[in-house]
C-alpha cells in the first residue's frame, strides 16, 4: 500500500487562510467514478492505494471565507516500491 505526499500551494488575494482541502483520484485509464478523500492540510497525502499504475489526481481548497476553489488537476504513479 502506498500513500503519495504532495504539496498544496496557496495564495489568497484578500488575505483569507487555508481552511480545508479535499481530493479525488482514479486510475488514469479509467472513465469511471473518482475516489474522494479529505486532505489533512498539515500533511497532505493520498489515502493508501493498493493498485499499481498511473493516477489522475484533483484537489480543491476552501479558505476562511468558505469559498471553494476550482479543482486543480495533477497526476502521480504508484509503483511496486511505492515511489511516486
Amino acid at each position: 500500500m502506498c500513500q503519495i505526499s504532495f504539496t498544496i500551494q496557496y495564495a489568497d488575494a484578500d488575505g483569507d487562510t487555508l481552511q480545508a482541502a479535499e481530493g479525488k483520484y482514479r486510475l488514469a485509464t479509467s472513465t469511471g467514478a473518482w475516489t474522494s478523500f479529505v486532505i489533512d492540510i498539515n500533511d497532505p497525502k493520498t489515502p493508501d492505494i493498493t493498485v499499481l499504475g498511473d493516477y489522475d489526481l484533483e484537489v480543491r481548497i476552501q479558505d476562511t471565507g468558505n469559498l471553494w476553489s476550482d479543482w486543480y488537476a495533477s497526476s502521480f504513479k504508484v509503483s511496486s516500491d511505492c515511489a511516486s
